[in-house]
């Protein structure tokens, strides 16, 4: 896993901070980056514990009907992550080559029903955008929201597989069906749930960030006081400078 540092400079959130465009070209996202040590990434580890639930699907197919349930795609793994402020208080972001787990149970017509399972392939993208409010002061921002969100997932039909009671014949024959309606509702689906986990645990975040650049302006130490010139070297007084390093 990758850890980026973005280098920003800002006085207030409404003054203009310059923040570099970063660029991650190392994979983002897997059990490892969970693992204290060397290898642990908070970002990477969060990508890979994100469970989003997705909803169901009803898919016409002659004269079968597949219903996919209990959908939800998880173990994010992310190829690159670009990042720009697009104005003062809106950071724009974008993840290339998303890949992750997605799982569900299947039902057609007739009683053939059981679990479902493919893969996220590593052409989807996902663009966010993501402001901020500030306090009324607008010194700190007390709040964020995802307010731009396209998703753009590819879920490939060899990654289709199915468990229970289906035939090799109509796993081959519905692959393809459910792979395309999967691509079309997670490409369309999914940025509502996400942002449903992104804004709370953003929105906390800062506000635990802002407790505690608080705590540190209102108990900022003490001055030094005033050295007393008693007993000091005067470097601009050539004899003493010279008695001293000379003994």
């Amino acid at each position: 896993a990758v850890t980026s540092v973005v280098e920003a400079r800002t006085d207030k959130l409404n003054s203009g901070p310059t923040l570099s465009t970063t660029l991650l070209t190392s994979p983002v996202g897997n059990a490892d980056s969970c693992t204290p040590g060397d290898n642990y990434d908070p970002l990477a580890c969060w990508l890979y514990n994100l469970h989003i639930d997705i909803p169901d699907v009803v898919i016409p197919e002659g004269i079968v009907t597949i219903t996919l349930s209990s959908l939800y795609c998880e173990h994010l793994n992310v190829g690159s992550i670009t990042s720009s402020y697009a104005t003062a208080k809106t950071l724009s972001f974008g993840l290339q080559q998303l890949e992750a787990s997605c799982a569900g149970s299947y039902h057609i017509t007739g009683g053939i029903h059981g679990d479902v399972t493919m893969g996220v392939g590593e052409s989807s993208s996902l663009e966010m955008g993501i402001t901020f409010a500030s306090d009324s002061l607008d010194y700190l921002a007390v709040q964020g929201n995802v307010t731009h969100c396209v998703s753009t997932i590819v879920i490939p039909k060899s990654s289709v597989t199915f468990t229970g009671s289906i035939t090799a014949y109509l796993t081959n024959l519905f692959k393809g069906p459910i792979a395309k309606e999967m691509t079309k509702l997670l490409s369309t689906k999914m940025c509502d749930p996400l942002k449903a986990k992104v804004d709370p645990i953003l929105t906390t975040t800062l506000q635990r960030i802002d407790a505690k650049l608080l705590e540190i302006v209102q108990n900022k130490p003490t001055p030094i006081p005033p050295l007393p010139e008693v007993d000091l070297v005067s470097w601009t007084d050539a004899g003493k400078v010279q008695n001293t390093l000379l003994g």
